[in-house]
């Protein structure tokens, strides 16, 4: 399934908790919201407008380790 990417719910290089919403895809008519795995610093992979595909990286949150948020 294909989205695209509406909405950013945080500025890039934000400090975020796990669990924060980062960011608001339309798909099929609907807005999904996408969560952070992890709290750490947030960096987008996307741009607002893009269609993306599932299982695709939306965005990475440095905590220190590696850990990214997929569609």
């Amino acid at each position: 399934m294909t989205g695209s990417i509406q909405l950013f719910l945080r500025e890039n290089g934000a400090t975020v908790a796990a669990g924060d919403k980062i960011i608001g895809i339309e798909s099929m008519k609907m807005m999904n919201e996408v969560k952070t795995p992890a709290a750490g610093r947030l960096s987008f992979k996307v741009r607002l407008g893009q269609v993306v595909n599932r299982g695709q990286v939306l965005a990475e949150v440095d905590d220190g380790a590696t850990n990214q948020t997929n569609s």
